[in-house]
Order: structure tokens, then C-alpha cells, then sequence
């Protein structure tokens, strides 16, 4: 039976359309609260997290090729989980390893809400899977994303507007002059809003190649000039956040979907995406040419990369005074505050993160902890790679895949997946991914012939 079986029964309206708003759901809510982004917040949401994933667990019942699909990112996730909880054993029998680091450690008392959080993008990543592993449900569940990521920005907006210094009630601090939609800080905004952008883009290409099958008819013009706009709302958007790497990722993403979208087009399609790309270049180059904050905050790109490499050098150098286990889950704050100096005060003092997630693992976790999470990434990219000549990907696959290397990206400069929505987003994204390929391998859908345009699997 498994996921042919499964795929069957669960690819009907009622139940797949649940599971996509149920998605979209957690995803959004927790962006909306905060980024999800405390201990109390971050609880509730890993609680969320786990529960529909074992509801869609119950409901699917996957084969095995479901689960070989996930191997080689939930084995070493789940492996690293399991290094975490050694030290908090040796302590608690009294049992230490000869580095007296482990003794020396921050006692933060946040261990039990971090692995929850943890666990909790485990949870995500067979969430995206399950989604991925019914049939037409990906692409139902992207647009659902789409749209409701849209309205998720014009209520940002609306209260941006209304009170730009706070989210509610809470103070942005010393980024009260920046965009953070409904997060508190600006560069994970940036980066939600730039994996929303890629998979606008998909849903336009699609849309565009719909056009080439069935004419250019007035209600086909009018979604494909929302969606332009939308991508172009998006983009403005991040603008307002001042994250120069959330721009650059954004527009990357933008332009790898568009052009290679507009190589598989015909020729409506060419055109229709020259223009765009044209107007996207044009208007975002204006908006931060009269935008002086953000022109401003360009020209300290040089000046930030020195302090942010000098910071990732320290931070690389104290998890080496504890290389097994790291300093504990949730330590980070109080072990930066016990390092600071006269020499690096002035630009570490506000640090909440290490800005490198391998270095960040590495400093609560151990290195280890930080090798195992390397391990699940590359074996999930290079799971998703042997698919990649398939002709049954289509631009949402390649959004999806994007959306998690936007995520990645923006993860090795900056506090992205220290953020639970930003993670919740990725380990869905990522189990997207992955469970379209446990699909495609148990026969449950055939790949699509190369011409059928917007036809295709999804």
C-alpha cells in the first residue's frame, strides 16, 4: 500500500485542501506571533508543530519509501538530538568527561525548550514531506502560502504604518526605524518575505505557461498581473527591512526562476518576462536610490563584513573551549555577555545569535552536534540532486528548493534559523523536497511529458 494508497485517499479537496491551510496556518501563526521567537512562544509553537505532524502521520500511514526519502536528513537530525541530551545526563548522574567546560557552562535552565524547539522542526520537515508525498498537493499548498503570505504583509503594512517603532506593544529597540512586518527583527522578516518572493515567481511562471495552452483571456491577464505585483509588494517590502543579503537573495531567486522559466517558454512568455524583469530591475533600483536609509546602509557593507568576520572569528575560537558538547541549548546569550571586553563590547553587545548557524550549533551543541546538521543538509541536497534531471520538476519544485537555500543562505550571515518561523519554514520546505521524490520513486504519479506546460504533475 504506502504512499500510493495513502496519496490516494488523501488527495481528494476536503482533506488535502485541509492539510494545505493547516500548513499555511502554523507557518504564518508563528511569523505573526512574534517569529515564535521566545521561550514561551517557541514552546507553543514546537507543541504545534509536533501535533499536526503526528495528525498527518495517523492520517497518511507512509510506506516505506517515505521514510527511505527522509533517511538521510532525519537520521543525522534525530542523531544530533540525541548528542544534546548526553551532557544533561552526565550532569544530572554526576558523571563529567575530563573538559571541565561542560561544569563551567552557563546553567540557563533553557535545555528542555530548545530540544522542544528542535523537535519541533523535525516535526516540520514530515509535515512538508507528508504534504509533498500527496498528489496536486504541493503546488495547492505553495499557492495557499502565496496568498496568505500576502495578506500576512498588508496587515504588516497597516501596522507598520499606524505604529513603525512597535510590534504589538513590544519595542523593535535599535531597529524601531526598520520594516519587521510582525517579527522584531528585520533580516528574518527579509528573509521569510525572499522565500515568499520564489514562490511568487513560480506560481507567475505557471500562470505564464497556462497562457501558452489556453490563450491570453482576460481573467488569466488579471491573475498574472496580481501576481506580478505581489512579487513586486514583496520586494518593496524587504526593501523597507534594509537587509542588503535578503535583497540580493531575493532578486538571485527571482531571476534564476524567471530565467529559466523564460528558456522553457514560448514566446507570450518570453515577453511577458523580459518586461517584468525589466520593471523589477528599474523599480527596485529607483526605490534604493531615493531611499536613503537603505543607499545609506549599502555603502556600509564594507565597514559591517569586517566587524560581522571578526565577530564569526571569535565565536569559532570560544566553541573550541568546548568542542564535544558546547556550552548547552540556549546558552548563547549569557555566554556572550560573560565574553564581552572593552575590545569587542562596542560591536558584540547586542549580538542574540553568532550569525553562522554551523558556529551558533557548534557553541550550544558542540561540534558533533554542528557535523551531524552539516551531514543532514548535504544529504538532503544531494537526495534532491539525483532527481533534478527529472522532467517532472516544475518551477514550484524549483521554488521550493530555492526557498530553502534562501533560508540557508541567509542562516550563514545572519540569526535566520535561530528564528522558529524561519526554521518552521525550512524543514517544511526541505520535506517538500524530499517527500516529492519518495512520490515520483513509489509510483503514486507519473513525471509529466516535458510540453504540457502547467499541465504537469502538480
Amino acid at each position: 500500500m504506502g504512499i500510493k494508497s495513502s496519496s490516494a485517499s488523501l488527495g481528494r479537496p476536503a482533506k488535502g485542501g485541509a492539510a494545505a491551510y493547516a500548513v499555511t496556518a502554523l507557518i504564518l501563526g508563528q511569523c505573526v506571533a512574534l517569529g515564535a521567537n521566545n521561550a514561551l512562544l517557541g514552546s507553543l509553537a514546537a507543541c504545534a508543530d509536533l501535533i499536526l505532524a503526528l495528525v498527518l502521520l495517523q492520517s497518511s500511514r507512509p510506506g516505506p519509501e517515505f521514510w527511505w526519502a527522509l533517511r538521510p536528513v532525519l537520521v543525522p537530525m534525530i542523531a544530533a538530538a540525541a548528542w544534546t541530551s548526553v551532557p544533561e545526563i552526565m550532569l544530572a548522574a554526576d558523571i563529567v568527561p575530563a573538559t571541565a567546560a561542560l561544569r563551567a557552562r552557563p546553567v540557563t535552565g533553557l535545555y528542555p525548550t530548545e530540544l522542544a524547539k528542535f523537535i519541533g522542526v523535525i516535526a516540520c520537515l514530515l509535515i512538508g514531506a507528508l504534504i509533498a508525498s500527496r498528489p496536486g498537493l504541493t503546488r495547492r499548498t505553495v499557492e495557499i502560502l502565496v496568498a496568505g503570505g500576502a495578506m500576512w504583509l498588508l496587515a504588516s503594512f497597516v501596522m507598520y504604518e499606524l505604529d513603525p517603532l512597535h510590534v504589538w506593544g513590544l519595542s523593535k529597540g535599535l531597529r524601531a526605524d526598520r520594516f519587521t512586518a510582525t517579527l522584531l527583527n528585520p533580516n528574518a522578516a527579509g528573509c521569510i518575505m525572499a522565500v515568499l518572493a520564489a514562490l511568487a515567481t513560480a506560481s507567475l511562471l505557471v500562470r505564464l505557461r497556462g497562457t501558452e495552452a489556453h490563450g491570453w483571456s482576460p481573467a488569466a491577464m488579471v491573475r498574472i498581473v496580481g501576481q506580478a505585483v505581489l512579487i513586486c509588494l514583496i520586494l518593496g517590502a524587504i526593501i523597507l527591512t534594509r537587509s542588503r543579503f535578503d535583497i540580493a537573495v531575493a532578486l538571485a531567486a527571482i531571476g534564476l526562476l524567471m530565467g529559466t522559466g523564460l528558456l522553457r517558454g514560448g514566446r507570450p512568455t518570453l515577453l511577458f518576462g523580459v518586461l517584468f524583469i525589466l520593471t523589477v530591475l528599474f523599480g527596485g533600483g529607483l526605490l534604493i536610490a531615493i531611499g536613503s536609509p537603505i543607499a545609506l546602509k549599502l555603502l556600509q557593507l564594507g565597514p559591517d563584513a569586517v566587524v560581522r568576520a571578526e565577530a564569526i572569528r571569535f565565536y569559532f575560537t570560544l566553541s573550541l573551549q568546548s568542542p564535544w558538547f558546547g556550552f548547552g541549548l540556549g546558552s548563547f546569550r549569557e555566554l556572550n555577555t560573560a565574553h564581552l571586553s572593552p575590545d569587542n563590547v562596542a560591536d558584540l553587545w547586542n549580538f542574540g545569535a553568532a550569525h553562522c548557524a554551523p558556529i551558533q550549533a557548534a557553541l550550544e551543541g558542540g561540534w558533533p552536534f554542528a557535523i551531524l546538521l552539516v551531514i543532514a543538509v548535504i544529504g538532503g541536497a544531494m537526495r534532491v540532486a539525483g532527481s533534478l534531471r527529472s522532467a517532472a520538476f516544475d518551477p514550484f519544485d524549483q521554488a521550493i528548493m530555492l526557498g530553502v537555500a534562501i533560508i540557508l543562505a541567509c542562516s550563514s550571515v545572519d540569526i535566520a534559523l535561530n528564528v522558529p518561523a524561519v526554521a518552521a519554514l525550512a524543514a517544511v520546505l526541505a520535506g517538500m523536497a524530499l517527500g516529492t521524490i519518495s512520490r515520483f520513486r513509489s509510483g503514486a504519479v507519473q513525471p509529466p511529458p516535458p510540453d504540457r506546460g502547467h499541465e504537469g504533475r502538480q
